[in-house]
């Protein structure tokens, strides 16, 4: 995970300016969304992209979840915020897979 590292222009982003944007994907539409036009979403976008690819091919490596997930930790704010989503998103499939087998 250490590898996925935020583009240059984004590195002195805060929370709050992230915050901000997550805020006006709501307001979006669907070809605004389609076509990046908030830079900073698309590089949300992409930093969940790059998290994911790089979770399945560490799963690849090792046959199962990787430890490193559990203690990794972001370096810049848009990092940790595209991390958490990919987080979230990680637990929610795990949930699912959990309540299919029961």
């Amino acid at each position: 995970m250490n590898s996925v590292k935020t583009l240059p222009e984004f590195a002195s982003l805060t929370d709050e300016d992230i915050e901000k944007a997550l805020d006006e994907l709501d307001e979006l539409s669907e070809e605004e969304l389609s076509a990046n036009v908030h830079p900073i979403l698309a590089e949300l976008e992409r930093l969940i992209g790059a998290y994911s690819e790089r979770f399945e091919a560490l799963c690849d490596e090792n046959g199962e979840v990787p430890a490193e997930i559990l203690t990794f930790e972001p370096e810049k704010p848009i990092e940790q915020a595209a991390f958490d989503i990919f987080s979230d998103a990680l637990h929610d499939s795990l949930q699912e897979e959990d309540d299919q087998e029961d």
